[in-house]
């Protein structure tokens, strides 16, 4: 991908792929908040979206996010059952190609 994305389009990321499709801001900030213990600000929510809707990762129609299908299928090439959040969240990273601090 390209150095323009932050920890937190991950995140935000890997909460919609876990919402499913046409989620909502608040679901989506809710799960959020289940993987980091913290909830994203409406800040980082829009920020996230911008950058990752310009990517072609997500979709926003009416308010409802969708991860698109090249995002999907790069989510379902690592996904297994039982993985941790925080391999998947390492994993959401490095497709975004956010390199470790």
């Amino acid at each position: 991908m390209s150095d323009k994305f932050v920890w937190s389009d991950a995140w935000i990321l890997l909460a919609l792929l876990y919402a499913g499709d046409k989620a909502e801001r608040a679901t989506i900030s809710s799960i959020a908040d289940g993987i980091d213990h913290s909830i994203p600000t409406d800040e980082e929510l829009d920020e996230a979206f911008t950058r990752l809707s310009a990517e072609g990762l997500i979709e926003n129609k009416a308010g409802r996010f969708t991860a698109t299908d090249r995002t999907k299928e790069a989510y379902l090439r690592t996904h297994t059952p039982r993985r941790t959040v925080s391999k998947e969240l390492d994993d959401i990273k490095r497709f975004l190609g956010i390199t470790p601090n």
